[in-house]
């Protein structure tokens, strides 16, 4: 029979693979269909419906053998990738990890030197969140995004996944 502790480590895990995967994927879908602009900067089609990768002859219309997107149905899709996975990732590891902080207490955890870092990386990772966020309301407004901020998302929620897994699992190990 699952206890607390273990059930919610369960949903802490599965709350991770949410945030972190929604990140990961909401950054590489913006990516993708931005275009070019320039080499330094790239913005979200805002002044027509198309989204780059449409062929010419979907815009405006749908043919009968291929299914034509527009900029709503990206801001949908990428609002969806947001609300469903990213931050309700993000809520489901906080309320988890704040019940494994209680269940087993919190002068332990604050004992182990491998949690300092983890919980370092996690705050830069809810700071990654909170910059996401402002890109997402930058996509809701039509403004330009640049290519190089949704790499930069991309590859630091990449990076701090493999360093919260590291620490988490060899500190673990070694103390």
């Amino acid at each position: 029979m699952l206890n607390v502790q273990q059930t919610s480590f369960a949903f802490h895990i599965l709350g991770l693979i949410f945030w972190l995967g929604g990140l990961i994927a909401l950054s590489r879908v913006l990516r993708v269909f931005t275009k070019r602009k320039s080499s330094e900067e790239s913005v979200v089609s805002s002044s027509s419906d198309e989204v780059q990768g449409s062929s010419p002859q979907c815009s405006g219309k749908q043919s009968s053998d291929k299914q034509c997107y527009g900029k709503d149905d990206l801001v949908k899709a990428c609002q969806s990738l947001w609300y469903g996975f990213v931050l309700g990732g993000l809520a489901i590891v906080v309320v988890t990890g704040t019940i494994q902080l209680l269940a087993v207490g919190v002068g332990y955890y604050m004992k182990q030197g491998w949690f300092h870092t983890k919980l370092t990386a996690v705050l830069v990772l809810i700071g990654v969140t909170v910059f996401t966020g402002l890109q997402m309301m930058k996509l809701g407004r039509g403004e330009a995004l640049k290519r190089g901020s949704l790499a930069m998302i991309h590859g630091a929620t990449s990076g701090l996944a493999l360093i919260i897994l590291l620490v988490t699992y060899l500190g673990r190990a070694i103390s």
